[in-house]
């Protein structure tokens, strides 16, 4: 067995055996279980026994003959002056690395040796007294080469080496564990070397002998350590080196006849006359003599102070050697601390500031250790890397993880100065976005020269995340959203894929290619991207916005925003906004977004930004100059103080010290230097801007020019536009200089777009272009790009482009007709195609351009371009609130059209403006009685209802003579007059419905009549049938109903036939399921049916059908027995929807709705309260609204006598009021009957109620006769009641056995609830109590299924009260 035999500690000799000392262990199974076996391995040896313990390790060595298993763990014990010797050769690394990787792996192991001496020296200062060692002691002892040991290890089957994990110091016994993790890598030799970025030592004393006193501090004073840190430097010059000839010379004198001293105790001693102090040490001279050009002869003359000659021992430079710069200046620096009273600043003042600089370069070896110096060195700024915003950056994760993790939506605003590093904040997040596995969308920076498109960075944003969802899922995931955003949005696919363009890679493309011409309103743009958001969001994958510089951001924008961001069901987004806070007033758009949030209750967390401390400058200094931190602290306090610690103004203000010289580059030290009083007298401005045009101005003029054509498009200019100018005289060298300018790093280049550094960059080369000629800059760029765009208007961008910089210029610069002419055509342009995406803010800017520059005869030099003008002008005013101007447009329409087809499509916008926008009602119905009576159509005056009943009569005849089979196989309609009367009756119907509902009746009959007499099929005519269909069943005869049933069927099926016709699905889905649906569809579907009619609705914009839909939905959900915490939480939604649309009707409505569900829920409010919230709306039929929904939950709760008491005012209602709603008048008089025959054995006036019954029953039965899904159960239950009221109590039974059978099966939970608690009272009035109990525990299961906590309660009583 190999042996190694070792002197007492001290004699510094050694003897090693000739082969190395192994020992093959079972492999741990990680590297605590490695740790832990160093710590059992070094705990608690004697503590005179270094040798036994040395001798323990070998003693535990098996046989080196044996082969170690591939499966072994391998350490390696050296003692470091052999280590130093085999790290010399490169045998142990052949075949395994290149040469390069060799000798980086070799610093970095000799670095990480150099930092387990530094510690044990640390450790050795801290326990042990100086006062028991000499200097010759320390030196030739303490710090011999001798005296440590160092232990490796090799794991074989991740064949990553030998590691260091440990040394030892023999004498005192000092055991030193490591445990390195590497950074980016999963280990420190893999192949791809480049990823590796550093290593953290994690280092800690298992064991060591104890000291005759106390283990606190051993009293070392500065001086002292000073010794340490001297010694440590010899050392460690000596492993760097790797020859120990270097650094052994003895003490002597450079002049033999001086008389100085000349050993350490003797320069001491005279240091110490020098210093009062008896701190002083040795005058040393180091590092590298061989450059010093003079020394002091010994009769030459110094200050007042004793000439010493100085006294060295010579140390070659270890840059000659080949070392790092920055491992050679920390060596120099340990040798400095041998100068004592004389040593520079830069000596180290104790071990630990050491041991911290070494950590540093094992840290960061890519910055510290392995960079090239051997040239003249640029500053490495690191844009990845986050200085002093550690606190900050934890709140962005925290609140990214809450999002992920709950659903929630929620915003982040980080504020603060240009500069102060709020971008490169958000970015230092982006790899947490991506572990949680979240779609990351960055949008284009907002931008003051873009003002007239904000809108379209959003969308881009939409746009690209539509690209990352296909990049980052399976296609089984694809499939999923894809029927996702199908069944969501549905008949409307084709808006969203107009608002967000690339949903088209995700939706079939039969849905999205519709011949559909329309035009929503801002609310709908909301509602679709919000609706977007909801289904490609999830728990998995939330959606991380990133906006920068929202400053420059508009309403529009923000109102967006806030619609995703206050969206209750879970959409599971986060929003980070950046904004300049200095550059914001009150009343700006920002401003008013902020305080709006709280009140949608959206959680934000705001985040403010100053510059950062002085310490995380000197840092950031430090990582770019490549300088340890302790010696940029005086040019960090400098530069903090000129630039307040704003990160991009500091590098800017040090780029401007190199370019002074002020701050320069070493050949000679291969290192940065400065001298920090020169750099304070010097006068140098602290405005970044200033320094920046400076730096731009030094430019060629090709490139000046170059940044600034760039920065009259904003932040960014696409490559498009640049090889679009680079095609004109003008600008024909701006492509080349553009590449230049991102070789000078004012710009960078990804293929698509140029884009400036940074923001202040922009701004110093738009400040170059004087004010007088920013104008004229930006018309000369817009008319060079409209050159180029004739031939090919498909470039969007370009055109674009091109007007934005003609419209800067303004009007004044243009020079001829033809300018004008085709500015407003471009105008014109971009206008249509921005409305065909919904941007109407936009396009309403570009419009209103081309409106001005219309010269004063427009209207008989150029007819139509001023009508195409004006009436798109309208289009976009209109849904941007602009109703004023909308109104004036049309009306000069109106006024100078030559013919009615010009003036059609004004004439109907007029109407729906007067009618929604002004709630002008008469105005609109007068402008469509006039507009039918130009297109030959009358509506009579006088005798209605019996114009009514001839029209009605006549319209019965026409749909018995025709086939429904061969009216919907028609082909579409061409005649424009046809078509016109049939949009304005559409229109009309409408507006009478609130003018007159009689007059209503009448309309609606017309409508249908001109259709089916001039055949007329268009989008129009399903709007036509259903609404026909609607007037018969109002009629509450069979006949009628019959009739309307299967009119209406037509109807609804030419709407999914006719593809145009889609646009008129909520008008048509709210008549059909609000009059007939009820006799032909389960109630269930029809809430179904109103759900989409009121989603399309407002992706449509049209407020008032999305409003009717909702009401009628929830009604519907009312009396079909949803859940109601559902139905609570449904309500809440869209109340939340109302407030965002300002739909003041819609919010009186879902009031009540509230009110009704808390009373049923057991939260109140009371039916009174219900009757407080209905006063405040100034409708007359919310009276009836009113009783209806009080009678509901007063018979749910038990009070028959409050139902009998408000029928009896019900009675006193007009009974046109009463049959406006087919549904709402049966389901109160089943309401009415119910209640009657509970309150019958208890009242006095018992023939009234029976008369209640009866009729309620007769109705009832009609109904059922067309629907016994929704009302046979009603029939069944009132009959049990009646029965029971008249004793026949087994007829009663069984009665009531069906009506719960007939509510279950028709999932009415709630009239099943009821029906049970019902035939329990009637056993309990039996006195079957077994049935009793039956019935009321099925009735409170039906309850709590229902959501109504009281009825639970209340059936708990009953069941007490039984039992």
């Amino acid at each position: 067995m190999s042996r190694m035999t070792l002197t007492p500690s001290g004699s510094g000799n050694v003897a090693a055996a000739d082969d190395e000392l192994h020992y093959s262990l079972p492999r741990p199974s990680s590297r605590d279980d490695f740790s832990e076996f160093l710590q059992v391995l070094l705990h608690e040896n004697p503590e005179d026994e270094h040798e036994e313990f040395l001798q323990m390790l070998l003693n535990e060595s098996p046989d080196v003959d044996q082969e170690p298993q591939a499966s072994d763990f391998q350490v390696l014990v050296l003692p470091l002056r052999e280590w130093i010797n085999r790290e010399g050769g490169e045998s142990i690394y052949e075949g395994q690395i290149s040469r390069v990787k060799h000798r980086q792996t070799s610093l970095v192991r000799k670095v990480t040796v150099a930092y387990a001496i530094a510690k044990l020296l640390r450790h050795f200062s801290h326990f042990f007294p100086c006062s028991q060692y000499s200097f010759a002691e320390l030196e030739g002892q303490i710090c011999s080469l001798d005296n440590f040991v160092i232990r490796e290890s090799k794991d074989e089957a991740l064949d990553v080496g030998w590691e260091v994990v440990g040394m030892d110091m023999i004498s005192p016994q000092i055991n030193l564990c490591m445990i390195s993790n590497v950074f980016s890598s999963s280990n420190f030799f893999a192949d791809n070397f480049d990823e590796f970025t550093g290593r953290n030592i994690d280092a800690s004393i298992v064991s060591r002998q104890v000291s005759g006193q106390a283990e606190s501090n051993a009293n070392w004073s500065a001086n002292d350590e000073s010794k340490l840190c001297y010694l440590l430097g010899v050392l460690l010059h000596l492993l760097f080196s790797g020859n120990e000839s270097l650094g052994t010379k003895p003490y002597r004198l450079l002049n033999d006849d001086c008389n100085y001293p000349c050993t350490p105790e003797q320069i001491m001693n005279e240091s110490s006359k020098k210093k009062k102090s008896s701190d002083a040490f040795p005058i040393i001279q180091n590092v590298d003599f061989s450059r010093v050009t003079s020394i002091p002869e010994s009769g030459s003359s110094t200050s007042n102070a004793p000439r010493v000659e100085m006294m060295r021992r010579k140390f070659r430079s270890l840059i000659d050697l080949g070392c790092p710069p920055s491992l050679s200046q920390l060596v120099s620096n340990l040798l400095d601390c041998g100068l004592g009273v004389f040593a520079p600043d830069d000596a180290y003042p104790n071990l630990l500031a050491a041991i911290d600089d070494l950590h540093l370069l094992l840290r960061d070896p890519s910055r510290f250790l392995f960079e090239d110096f051997s040239h003249t060195s640029i500053m490495y700024f690191d844009n990845h890397q986050l200085y002093g915003r550690s606190k900050e950056e934890q709140m962005i994760k925290d609140v990214l993880c809450r999002v992920a993790s709950t659903g929630k939506n929620e915003a982040i605003f980080i504020s603060g100065f240009s500069g102060c590093g709020k971008t490169r904040l958000v970015v230092s997040v982006f790899e947490a976005v991506h572990a949680t596995g979240g779609y990351l969308v960055l949008t284009p920076k907002f931008d003051e020269l873009r003002a007239q498109r904000p809108l379209a960075a959003l969308m881009t944003a939409f746009n690209d995340l539509c690209d990352l969802v296909i990049q980052t899922n399976t296609p089984e995931h694809l499939a999923e959203i894809s029927q996702k955003l199908v069944n969501s949005f549905g008949a409307s696919s084709y808006l969203l894929a107009r608002v967000i363009p690339n949903v088209a890679k995700l939706i079939p493309s039969n849905l999205i290619n519709q011949p559909i011409d329309n035009q929503v309103n801002f609310s709908a743009l909301c509602l679709i991207v919000q609706r977007f958001v909801r289904v490609i969001s999830n728990y998995s994958r939330p959606i991380v916005l990133v906006i920068d510089d929202l400053q420059w951001s508009d309403k529009t924008t923000l109102r967006i925003l806030l619609a995703v961001l206050s969206d209750v069901r879970a959409s599971n987004m986060l929003v980070i906004g950046c904004y300049r806070d200095n550059e914001i007033e009150q009343g700006h758009a920002m401003v008013e977004f902020l305080d709006m949030m709280p009140l949608f209750n959206v959680s934000t967390c705001e985040i403010h930004l100053d510059g950062i401390p002085i310490d995380d400058l000197n840092t950031m200094l430090s990582d770019t100059l490549r300088i340890f931190p302790r010696l940029c602290k005086s040019l960090s306090s400098l530069v903090h103080r000129k630039t307040r610690g704003n990160p991009f103004f500091a590098t800017e203000f040090l780029h401007s010290l190199i370019d002074r010289s002020l701050v320069s580059f070493s050949l000679r030290d291969k290192r940065w230097s400065w001298d920090v009083n020169r750099v304070s007298t010097e006068d140098i401005t602290d405005n970044v801007l200033f320094l920046l045009t400076s730096k731009i101005t030094s430019l060629s003029e090709n490139v000046q020019t170059a940044l600034m054509v760039a920065s009259c498009f904003g932040n960014e200019i696409s490559v498009t536009i640049v090889k679009e100018l680079s095609a004109t005289p003008k600008y024909l060298n701006l492509e080349m200089a553009l590449e230049e300018a991102v070789t000078k790093e004012f710009m960078d280049c990804d293929g698509t777009s140029y884009r400036f550094v940074h923001s202040k960059v922009r701004e110093a080369a738009y400040r170059l272009i004087s004010l007088s000629d920013k104008d004229r800059y930006h018309f000369d760029i817009g008319m060079a790009l409209q050159s180029r765009i004739l031939g090919h208007n498909d470039a969007v961008d370009v055109v674009f482009a091109a007007i934005n910089h003609i419209n800067h210029g303004g009007p004044s610069l243009m020079c001829s007709e033809w300018q004008i002419i085709s500015t407003i055509e471009l105008s014109l342009e971009a206008g249509k195609k921005l409305m065909a995406s919904y941007d109407y803010t936009s396009s309403h800017s570009y419009l209103k351009t081309a409106v001005s520059l219309l010269p004063d005869d427009c209207w008989s030099a150029h007819y139509d371009l001023s009508l195409a003008c004006h009436f798109q002008l309208a289009k976009a005013a209109y849904p941007c609130g602009f109703l004023d101007e909308a109104k004036q447009m049309l009306l000069k329409v109106i006024e100078h059209g030559i013919c009615l087809s010009d003036k059609f499509d004004s004439y109907s916008l007029l109407v729906t403006v007067h009618h929604l926008a002004f709630k002008d009602i008469s105005k609109a119905f007068t402008t469509c009685i006039e507009v039918l009576k130009l297109l030959g159509e009358i509506i009579p005056e006088r005798d209605v209802d019996k114009h009514q009943v001839a029209t009605v009569s006549k319209c019965k005849e026409l749909f018995h003579t025709l086939a429904g089979d061969d009216f919907l196989h028609r082909s579409m309609s061409t005649c424009w007059k046809s078509v016109a009367v049939m949009r304005f009756y559409s229109q009309l119907s409408v507006v009478a419905y609130f003018v007159d509902p009689t007059l209503n009746l009448f309309v609606v009959a017309k409508w249908a009549l001109y259709c089916l007499e001039h055949r007329v099929i268009c989008k129009h005519t399903p709007g036509a049938l259903v609404s026909f269909a609607a007037t018969l069943c109002r009629n509450n005869t069979t006949n009628d109903i019959r009739i309307g049933c299967n009119v209406g069927k037509i109807g609804l099926k030419m709407l999914h036939e006719v593809d145009s016709a889609m646009v008129e699905l909520p008008s048509v889905h709210l008549c059909y399921y609000m009059f007939i649906g009820v006799f032909t569809e389960p109630i269930q579907a029809c809430v179904d049916m109103h759900l989409q009619a009121s989603e399309l609705a407002m992706n449509l914009g049209d407020n008032l059908m999305a409003s009717f839909n909702i009401s009628i939905m929830l009604h519907r959900s009312l009396y079909g027995g949803k859940n109601l915490e559902d139905l609570k939480t449904e309500i809440e939604s869209h109340t939340l929807l109302a407030k965002q649309h300002s739909l003041k009707q819609l919010e009186h409505n879902l009031k009540v709705y509230r009110g009704v569900v808390f009373s049923l829920l057991g939260n109140s409010p009371s039916d009174f309260q219900i009757a407080n919230y209905l006063s405040d709306l100034d409708v007359p039929e919310y009276e009836d609204i009113s009783f209806m929904y009080q009678m509901f939950s007063s018979l749910f709760l038990g009070h028959m006598e409050r139902v009998n008491y408000m029928a009896k005012k019900w009675g006193t209602f007009d009974n046109q009021l009463k049959m406006k709603e087919p549904v709402r008048f049966i389901y109160t008089t089943f309401i009415i009957g119910l209640a009657s025959a509970c309150w019958y054995r208890k009242a006095t006036y018992k023939q009234q109620l029976a008369d209640n019954v009866k009729k309620s029953l007769s109705i009832l039965k009609g109904a059922a006769d067309f629907s016994k899904w929704n009302f046979q159960n009603k029939v069944h239950l009132l009959s049990a009641m009646d029965l029971s009221n008249m004793d026949k109590n087994l007829e009663a039974s069984c009665e009531f056995n069906t009506a719960i059978a007939a509510a279950h099966a028709s999932k009415f939970h709630h009239e099943e609830g009821l029906a049970c608690e019902l035939a329990g009272m009637h056993h309990k009035r039996l006195s079957n109590k077994e049935d009793a109990l039956r019935l009321f525990h099925l009735a409170k299961v039906c309850y709590k299924n229902w959501g109504s906590q009281v009825k639970v309660q209340q059936m708990e009583l009953q069941i007490e009260l039984v039992s």
